[in-house]
């Protein structure tokens, strides 16, 4: 089965989103990041000899905004993954041909070629719009789901075979 789709910075940010979301890597990241926004906050108020009630007032101010911290992280790594990886790597977006078989899938464009067996793929996500196939929890192949070359029936039976061979 082949399918043919078209890459664009847009479907490797929502990727990006995906993993920063759903990924373990991201997960500990952004709770590291949160012990020492708290830590650092604590520091600074016993350094700072801070009375009692100023204190209480530190703690619950960094509780209240900590949930900031998970939106700043997502933004600075979206726009990091802009400026190093995509202005960097152009190949990673444009014509794709995907070759699918009973033992592997094969990931084609005018500038290389990529070859997984199905085993490598240790979970699969999606949006409305793509499956990511993670071979690792920070490398993930991105596919639409709806190919440009095949009809609805094509269209489900690529679906049902991916669902399939990765789950």
């Amino acid at each position: 089965m082949i399918a043919k789709y078209n890459l664009t910075e847009k479907d490797l940010i929502a990727q990006q989103k995906n993993a920063i979301s759903k990924t373990k890597y991201h997960i500990k990241t952004k709770t590291i990041y949160t012990i020492i926004y708290f830590l650092l906050i604590y520091l600074y108020l016993f350094i700072t000899h801070t009375p009692g009630d100023s204190i209480w007032f530190g703690i619950t101010v960094s509780i209240i905004f900590s949930p900031l911290l998970s939106i700043i992280y997502r933004h600075g790594m979206i726009n990091r993954f802009r400026k190093d990886v995509l202005r960097h790597h152009q190949h990673l977006t444009g014509d794709f041909s995907l070759v699918l078989s009973d033992d592997e899938l094969v990931k084609e464009s005018k500038n290389s070629t990529e070859r997984f067996n199905w085993s490598e793929f240790n979970q699969i996500k999606e949006d409305n719009d793509r499956y990511y196939l993670y071979i690792t929890d920070l490398k993930a192949v991105t596919i639409k789901k709806e190919p440009e070359n095949m009809n609805e029936k094509e269209t489900k039976e690529f679906q049902a075979l991916i669902k399939r061979k990765v789950q």
